[in-house]
């Protein structure tokens, strides 16, 4: 029994025996009816809540179906057209050795940019003097 200290008899969780308290009389809560209340709003969130991890759980699967099937598309489409694939997979874009070289690559095209521009920018200013 989950009475208070005192204890008022059987029946519900603090109610005394016979028809239990309904709202607005002693205790903490109105009694009977909203225990029953209660008892039914949790009901329904659990069975919401349950709902909503069915739908994760669905949506997540698709999900994995579908980049599975992609991936499957792909190799079916590019088969090995490129020689070097495997040269491309340790120094090209997917390792970190290659996602640094092409950095560096790109720095060093930068770089020679800005360098023309440079020399652009002195001809065209010897030339107006």
């Amino acid at each position: 029994m989950r009475g208070r200290a005192g204890g008022w008899g059987e029946g519900g969780r603090e109610g005394g025996g016979g028809e239990g308290r309904e709202g607005g009389e002693r205790g903490r809560e109105g009694g009977k009816e909203t225990e029953r209340k209660g008892r039914e709003e949790r009901e329904e969130r659990r069975r919401e809540r349950r709902r909503g991890e069915e739908n994760e759980g669905r949506k997540r699967e698709e999900g994995e179906r579908r980049t599975k099937r992609r991936e499957e598309e792909g190799k079916r489409g590019r088969g090995r057209v490129r020689e070097g694939e495997e040269e491309r997979r340790r120094g090209g874009r997917e390792g970190e050795k290659g996602r640094e070289r092409e950095g560096e690559k790109r720095k060093k095209e930068q770089g020679e940019e800005n360098e023309k521009r440079r020399e652009r920018g002195r001809e065209e200013r010897e030339g107006e003097r």
